[in-house]
C-alpha cells in the first residue's frame, strides 16, 4: 500500500512540487504587500511599592485583584475615548481598543500595556497616555499629587515637632514654679497648668506619631508607572511563517487534487488500475522514451536504445509471451528451435497443449499507433530471439506499418485477401531475416468484409504454417468490428492499455466483448508513452467516417475511444 501511494506521489511529484511553490510565492507577496506597524509598550504597578517598608500579604493580595480590574478598565469605551480626546486622534474607540493587549502577572502586580499602531510616535503616546488616565482615575492620583502631600505631611510633623519641644519647655517651668510656690491656692494654680500642658503634649505626640505612619504605610489601590515607552519598535510581519503556511496550504491543496483524481477519475493510472479491472495477467509495462523518429531499423528500441529500460520492457514482454505459448510445463514441453516448426519435434501434443501461433495485439488508442508502434517493436524482440515472425499490418482503417520499416506494399493484406497466393510472396527483412512484414496494403472501401471472411481465416492459418509467430496488429477495440472478429479467429490476444488515456469503462468493456467473441485474452500491456506518441502523430481527423470504410456500428461496438 505504502509503495503504491509513493508512485502515486512520483508520477505527480511535478505539480506537488508547483503548487507548492506557487502558493509560497504568492504568500510572499501579500506579506510584503501588507502595511507595517510599530508596537509599544509602558509597565506600571498595582499597589505597594519597593519604598513600601514593610508590606503586609493582606495588602498585596488585594493589590493583585485591583490589577485585574484595572486591565478591564483599560480597554473600556469611556478610558480609550479619554485617551483620543487627549492626543487628538483621528481614530475609534474600538478600532483603538483593537490595537491594545495587555499581560498581568499576579506575583509581581506588574500590568504590561502594550499598543500596536501604524505611526511610531503616536504609538508611544497612545500607551503612555493610557497608564496615565489609569493613575488618574485611582483615589491616590499622580506621582506629583502624591508627593505634594507627602510634603505636606512633613511640614505638619516639624511644625508638631517644635509645638512639642515648646510644651516640653513651659512643662519644665511650671513644675519648677509648682515647687518653688508657698501657699495651697499657688500650687493649684501651677498643677492645673503642668495638666493642661501635659494633655497638649500628648496630643501633639500622638498627631505626629500618626502622621509619621501615614508616610511609612504603603497604598493597596495605587498605580505607578515604573516603565514608560520610550520608543516603538517594526513588529515582525512574520514573513517566514506567512510563506511556510501559504506553501504548506499548496501543498495540501495539490495532495488533495491528485488524490481526487487518483480514486476518482475514470482513466487507467498505474499498474494496479490496469489488473485489478481486467483480472488479466500484467505481461508488461512499456517504459516512457524519448520520440524516435527515424525509419526501419532507426526506429525500434532494440536498435536505437538497446541497453534503455524501454528495450528491456519490451524483452521481458517477448519472454513472457515465449513461455506462455504452451500450455503444458517448460520441462515436459521445450520450446522449438529457431527456425523449427514446433510441430517436427518428437512427440505430437494434444490440442490442448497446442502452442499459439498467432497473437492479436490491439487496444484503446483511437488511431491504432501505440499498439501497432509495440506490436512492431514486439516482432523485432521476437525475431532477434531466432523465432520466424510475421507481422500483420490488419489496420485497415489507420495503416502504418510500411511507415515504420520502410517497405512498400508490393505484397500486402489487402492483396492476399484479394485471393493473391501466399507462397514465395513474403520477403524477410535485409537487417533481420527472421522477420517478414505483411503491410496492410491500399484502404479498401469494405474492409470489415476482407477482414471478418473465411478468407482471411484461411490466410492466418496460411501464415502460420510460414512462421513460428503470426503477430497483428489490429484496429482499436470497440472502435472497428473487426478487431472483434480477428481475435475471436487467432490463438491468443494481448490487449494494450494507455496510461493516463484509456478509460477504466472503455478497458472492462473491451474484456467483455472479447470474452463475448470468444477470444482467448493471454494478458494486458500498459503503455506509458501517451506524451511521446501524441507529439509523433496527430489524431485521425475522421474516425466517425469508419462507416463509409467498412466499419459497422453495434449496440456493444459504436462508440469512439480515447
Amino acid at each position: 500500500m505504502i509503495q503504491h501511494y509513493l508512485r502515486i506521489a512520483r508520477r505527480w511529484l511535478w505539480l506537488l512540487v508547483l503548487a507548492t511553490l506557487f502558493t509560497g510565492a504568492v504568500g510572499y507577496v501579500i506579506a510584503k504587500q501588507q502595511s507595517h506597524s510599530y508596537s509599544a509598550s509602558t509597565r506600571v504597578i498595582i499597589g505597594p511599592g519597593l519604598e513600601s517598608p514593610d508590606p503586609n500579604l493582606e495588602e498585596l493580595r488585594t493589590a493583585g485583584m485591583l490589577m485585574q480590574t484595572y486591565a478591564e478598565l483599560i480597554t473600556t469605551r469611556p478610558i480609550l475615548e479619554s485617551v483620543i480626546g487627549s492626543l487628538g486622534l483621528q481614530t475609534t474607540a474600538d478600532r483603538l481598543a483593537k490595537s491594545v493587549s495587555l499581560h498581568s502577572d499576579d506575583t509581581t502586580r506588574i500590568l504590561t500595556i502594550r499598543v500596536e499602531w501604524d505611526d511610531p510616535s503616536e504609538a508611544v503616546n497612545i500607551v503612555n497616555a493610557i497608564a496615565n488616565v489609569l493613575i488618574n482615575i485611582g483615589p491616590v492620583g499622580s506621582e506629583e499629587s502624591e508627593a505634594r502631600i507627602k510634603d505636606q505631611t512633613r511640614t505638619q510633623i516639624t511644625y508638631l515637632e517644635q509645638e512639642i519641644a515648646g510644651l516640653e519647655a513651659t512643662l519644665a517651668q511650671l513644675e519648677q514654679d509648682f515647687e518653688a510656690a508657698t501657699n495651697r491656692e499657688e500650687k493649684r494654680l501651677y498643677g492645673d497648668q503642668i495638666a493642661l500642658r501635659r494633655a497638649q503634649l500628648a496630643d501633639a505626640s500622638r498627631s505626629v506619631i500618626s502622621l509619621e505612619q501615614s508616610l511609612m504605610q504603603s497604598q493597596t489601590n495605587r498605580v505607578k508607572i515604573i516603565e514608560p515607552a520610550v520608543a516603538a519598535v517594526l513588529v515582525d510581519p512574520e514573513l517566514e511563517l506567512t510563506v511556510a503556511m501559504a506553501a504548506l496550504a499548496g501543498l495540501i491543496l495539490a495532495l488533495v487534487v491528485v488524490f481526487t483524481l487518483e480514486f476518482l477519475g475514470d482513466v487507467i493510472r498505474g499498474e494496479e488500475d490496469l489488473v485489478g479491472l481486467t483480472h488479466m495477467p500484467l505481461l508488461g509495462v512499456i517504459a516512457k522514451h524519448k520520440p524516435l523518429h527515424g525509419v526501419g531499423r532507426d526506429h525500434f528500441v532494440a536498435y536505437s536504445m538497446p541497453e534503455s529500460r524501454t528495450a528491456e520492457n519490451y524483452r521481458l514482454l517477448a519472454s513472457r509471451l515465449i513461455l506462455s505459448r504452451y500450455r503444458a510445463t517448460p520441462a515436459a514441453r521445450p520450446l522449438p528451435a529457431a527456425g523449427q516448426d514446433s510441430q517436427s519435434q518428437t512427440g505430437a501434443l494434444t490440442p490442448a497443449e497446442r502452442p499459439f501461433r498467432s497473437l492479436l495485439i490491439s487496444g484503446t488508442h483511437i488511431n491504432g499507433a501505440g499498439s501497432s508502434e509495440i506490436a512492431a517493436n514486439l516482432a523485432v524482440i521476437l525475431a532477434q530471439t531466432g523465432h520466424r515472425v510475421i507481422l500483420v499490418d490488419a489496420n485497415l482503417h489507420q495503416p502504418d506499418m510500411s511507415g515504420l520499416f520502410g517497405v512498400s506494399n508490393r505484397v500486402s493484406l489487402s492483396n492476399l485477401l484479394a485471393g493473391q497466393p501466399v507462397e514465395g510472396q513474403l520477403t524477410p527483412l535485409s537487417w533481420l531475416p527472421t522477420l517478414s512484414i505483411l503491410s496492410s496494403g491500399p484502404i479498401p472501401a469494405k474492409s470489415f468484409d476482407l477482414l471478418a471472411s473465411a478468407r482471411m481465416t484461411e490466410l492466418i492459418r496460411e501464415l502460420e504454417e510460414q512462421a513460428d509467430l503470426v503477430l497483428i496488429a489490429a484496429s482499436p477495440l470497440l472502435l472497428y468490428a473487426d478487431s472483434l472478429i480477428l481475435a475471436s479467429r487467432v490463438d491468443g490476444v494481448v490487449v494494450v492499455a494507455e496510461q493516463g488515456t484509456t478509460r477504466r469503462a472503455t478497458l472492462v468493456e473491451i474484456v467483455e466483448s472479447l470474452h463475448a467473441y470468444g477470444a482467448s485474452i493471454l494478458g494486458v500491456v500498459l503503455d506509458q508513452n501517451r506524451t511521446s506518441r501524441a507529439a509523433r502523430r496527430a489524431l485521425p481527423a475522421a474516425a466517425a467516417s469508419s462507416a463509409g470504410n467498412g466499419a459497422i456500428q453495434m449496440q456493444s461496438v459504436g462508440r469512439v475511444v480515447k
